[in-house]
């Protein structure tokens, strides 16, 4: 099962639940670990699908954390 997820810098990306377990956990949704589009550690959360447009979709499609 793969999630959307943004950093806090704005880039969305996909990240899988079983890869999630291994990284600092800041509460529902929110995780610290690097982000895959510029390498920096940052605080992520988890986005809903049905609040993105179809092009941020197909964005964080195409990077897997």
């Amino acid at each position: 099962m793969r999630g959307i997820y943004r950093c806090a810098d704005g880039h969305l990306f996909q990240r899988s639940v079983k890869a999630m377990l291994f990284e600092a956990n800041l509460g529902p949704g929110r995780h610290v670990l690097k982000c895959p589009v510029d390498g920096k550690r940052v605080v992520i959360t988890r986005v809903r699908r049905k609040d993105l447009n179809p092009a941020e979709i197909a964005e964080a499609e195409s990077r897997m954390a």
